[in-house]
């Protein structure tokens, strides 16, 4: 078998397993893939003390206790705005979403949130990171 013919084997058959470089072209199949897995950086996390340690102690420092509303008291209406943003932060659990997000964040580097808004914003949600295995992008990087 000829040199040439062997690499260009070689280099499918690591395609197939899951190894080696796509071309940028290829991208757009078959997606973007980090370079470790969500799913090893929960485990991470989960099974490893100090690294669940030290990702619960940077995501509360930089998020604390959640959003924290202020309202421009000369607004008319002001304390009927407040009460409206606090209470959709309330029903979505904004800040439970808050905490969970920043540590994912700081664990995985991403977070995925799913908002349903037909005519207005009308729940959020945060994806299962360890759901997400690619990203395909358009050729405008577009998601």
């Amino acid at each position: 078998m000829s040199v040439a013919l062997r690499k260009i084997r070689e280099f499918y058959g690591r395609l197939r397993k899951g190894k080696g470089v796509l071309l940028p072209a290829w991208r757009e199949v078959y997606g973007e893939v980090p370079a470790v897995s969500f799913t090893d950086l929960i485990d991470a996390y989960l099974k490893d003390p100090s690294c669940k340690a030290f990702i619960d102690f940077l995501a509360d420092q930089t998020v604390g206790m959640g959003f924290y509303t202020v309202v421009n008291e000369e607004y008319a209406r002001f304390e009927e705005a407040k009460r409206a943003v606090d209470e959709f932060n309330e029903s979505v659990n904004l800040d439970g979403l808050l905490q969970i997000s920043t540590r994912e964040i700081v664990a995985c580097g991403n977070s995925f949130w799913e908002k349903i808004e037909p005519e207005k914003l009308e729940t959020l949600k945060i994806l299962p990171i360890t759901s997400v295995e690619k990203i395909i992008r358009t050729v405008t990087g577009e998601v």
